[in-house]
């Protein structure tokens, strides 16, 4: 079958200069001209237009910033990614050079936006304990170094972050105790935690902004072996047991030793919690705390009575719980500092590679045995 022939010529005139007039005016081109010629015409039309740049100091949506060289998605996108031919300079859409360290300000100003703690989450003063007999601390105020430390980095410390790990019996009341501090909430019915779960509760001790990494773990045996798995790099260990039901007294210390077994020794604070308070007298109360003030001192834990129901002392534990946990960060992060500080030309020490060697005083010039 022989190919139609091609239009008459002044058709393809008609249809060229449509392409050039206005739509209202382009009625005279015959039917078949604009699949034979439309096609090919708008490809040789862009072609010969000009390509469109953005011009200097133009901007995506007005507010993000300059894009130089290159149109095409993958350009944009290895530009976003840092490569690519393309630049894309911060605030040149407000008309102004972009800062050297605009990423860092940012970042602080950032931070400026993060909502200041509640009240009773400011700690300036070191918590009391709740009895002398079961004690971990007994002093009133922080360490010396530590508060002189806390000063000189106000506004520029780190945030700091510590690990607490609450272990006991099932329905010994940990989630419920969790839930009175981080949400002052209680629930009398609720379901048993499954595997592990876990709040962040920030703080400002002595001006500097600390936060408490609550672990909550399952009290059920099936559990056991999951939540021993979160065990690790606890800075203070909860056990925690039911005043009314003497039994779960005597299982703390073997969930102690499953918490202490997945930690180097002497690195976390211990606390022995009776919960329920509410629940016993005052004559069953003081009794149960009898026994519970001697397993603590076997322990080597400090010893708390509190009641998440009424919330009886709550607050005041983890305020306990979260200043010892602060000062040990920072006499481990001091002691950090001076070790790997070289004390090279003053007195009469002398650190290499972390090690003391002590020079004589009447021989100055003594020979380190080197070169």
């Amino acid at each position: 079958m022989a190919p139609p022939p091609p239009p008459p010529r002044a058709a393809v005139a008609t249809a060229t200069r449509s392409l050039r007039t206005p739509r209202s005016a382009n009625k005279a081109a015959p039917p078949g001209a604009s699949l034979f010629l439309l096609g090919p015409a708008l490809r040789q039309r862009r072609k010969q237009r000009p390509r469109r740049r953005p011009p200097s100091g133009s901007s995506v949506k007005g507010v993000v910033g300059e894009w130089v060289a290159g149109r095409s998605w993958r350009g944009r996108c290895a530009r976003l990614c840092g490569g690519g031919r393309g630049k894309w300079r911060p605030g040149a859409a407000r008309g102004r050079q972009p800062e050297p360290f605009a990423p860092l300000k940012r970042r602080s100003n950032l931070m400026h936006l993060v909502p200041p703690v509640s009240r009773d989450r400011v700690i300036s003063q070191f918590p009391k304990w709740y009895t002398p007999e079961a004690c971990l601390q007994f002093r009133e105020h922080f360490h010396a170094q530590v508060r002189t430390a806390c000063q000189q980095s106000a506004g520029t410390a780190g945030l700091k972050l510590s690990k607490v790990v609450v272990v006991g019996d099932l329905y010994v009341g940990k989630t419920s105790l969790i839930n009175r501090f981080c949400k002052d909430t209680f629930d009398r019915d609720y379901k048993a935690t499954i595997g592990v779960d876990f709040e962040i509760e920030r703080f400002e001790i002595v001006g500097v902004p600390y936060n408490l990494q609550i672990w909550d773990t399952a009290g059920q045996e099936k559990f056991k072996c999951i939540a021993s798995a979160y065990y690790r790099g606890a800075e203070v260990i909860i056990t925690v047991f039911d005043l009314a039901d003497i039994q779960t007294l005597d299982h703390t210390k073997q969930w102690l030793e499953d918490a202490l077994r997945e930690n180097e020794p002497d690195s976390s604070f211990i606390f022995l919690v009776g919960t329920k308070k509410d629940l016993v007298s005052d004559a069953v109360c003081e009794r149960t705390e009898l026994d519970a003030i001697r397993f603590a001192n076997e322990m080597q834990a400090e010893y708390w009575s509190v009641s998440a129901k009424t919330g009886e002392n709550v607050k005041e534990f983890f305020s306990r719980v979260a200043a010892l946990a602060f000062e040990q960060s920072m006499i481990k992060e001091l002691e950090k500092t001076s070790r790997q500080t070289a004390q090279i030309g003053a007195g009469n020490l002398i650190k290499l590679e972390r090690s003391l060697m002590e020079i004589p005083e009447g021989n100055p010039q003594a020979s380190l045995g080197c070169c």
